[in-house]
Order: structure tokens, then sequence, then C-alpha cells
């Protein structure tokens, strides 16, 4: 619900670059009830997203949340799995990119790590901006601004504006003198 939520703010551009695939590990789950999650979740996401629910037999599901990094296991005192909440972003590669904890997302934190999977090929003038500016930092599980891009790039402006004024400045005095 939580990823609902999120995809549901994003705008359809981002959206349509993105695949998401939910995998359920509990082997007795069917098709009909992967049906029925699908119909749930997607009701009011925009139909650009193209997004998945599998379900597959014991073996299948440990091959994947192995290859993901991803563990739990079965309370019987519970009757449920014990398991955490995590997103993984893939890149088209099959390499892991990023891991997002936690139930509920950030759509911004969702877009970054979609610009990190290299999932669209040509980023705007914004997106490299965002990518050279932002960084996932673990502790706070979302992606942080760092102060230090930041002020690489207002030095560089700062040295731009003065190299200018002393051009005009320079150019100025030339034509005083005249």
């Amino acid at each position: 619900e939580g990823l609902q939520q999120s995809l549901e703010q994003m705008d359809a551009n981002t959206l349509s670059k993105m695949q998401v695939v939910s995998v359920s590990f509990d082997p007795q789950d069917t098709h009909a009830q992967a049906a029925k999650f699908e119909q749930r979740y997607r009701e009011t996401i925009d139909p650009a997203l193209e997004w998945s629910f599998l379900v597959g037999d014991a073996d299948a599901i440990q091959t994947v949340t192995d290859a993901a990094g991803f563990y739990y296991r079965y309370e019987d005192a519970i009757n449920e799995y014990a398991h955490g909440s995590v997103l993984v972003a893939v890149s088209a590669d099959g390499k892991i990119q990023r891991y997002i904890y936690g139930i509920e997302y950030d759509p911004f934190d969702l877009k970054m790590a979609l610009l990190e999977t290299g999932a669209t090929n040509s980023k705007s003038l914004v997106d490299s901006f965002l990518l050279f500016c932002y960084t996932y930092d673990s502790s706070t599980n979302s992606y942080v601004l760092q102060a230090k891009q930041v002020m690489k790039i207002a030095s560089g402006f700062v040295a731009l504006v003065l190299i200018g004024l002393i051009v005009y400045l320079g150019l100025s005095n030339k034509r005083n003198a005249l």
C-alpha cells in the first residue's frame, strides 16, 4: 500500500520508464490471488506503469529472494512469515542498484532510484543535476542533499560571475580610455 500511494503521486513520464515486480514469497499463493492483488493495487495507478504480480513454487521463490538478498522465515507460533519490507531497484542488466527499506516510500526517492538504475537513456539536465547533488543515505533511508556538491556548483557559478565582471570592467575601462 505504501508503494501504491507513492506511485499515485508520480508523473506518467516517470512511471512509463519503470517496471514494478511484486513477488510473493509464500509458495501457497496462487495466480488467482496474485490477480486479485494486481487489480486492487492497479486501480489508482497510471496505466503507463508496468506492474507484475508473481507467484511461484518454493524453489523459484528461494532463487529470486536469495539473488535479491531478501530473507524471510516462517514463524509457526504466529502462522505468518517474518520479514522486512524493502524495494529493490534493479538495472536492466540485472544489477541491484539500491535497496529502499520501509513500508512507505517517498516518490522522490523512487525517482532517484530509477535514475540510478539507468532506466532512462537520456536524462534531462534536471535529472543529471539531481543525481549530482543527492546521494542515498542508508541511515535516513532516503536521498539527501550533499552540501559539498552544491558548494561545487555554487563556487563554479561565482567564479563565472567574477570572470564575467572582470572582463566587463576591463572592456569598460578600455572604452573610457579611448
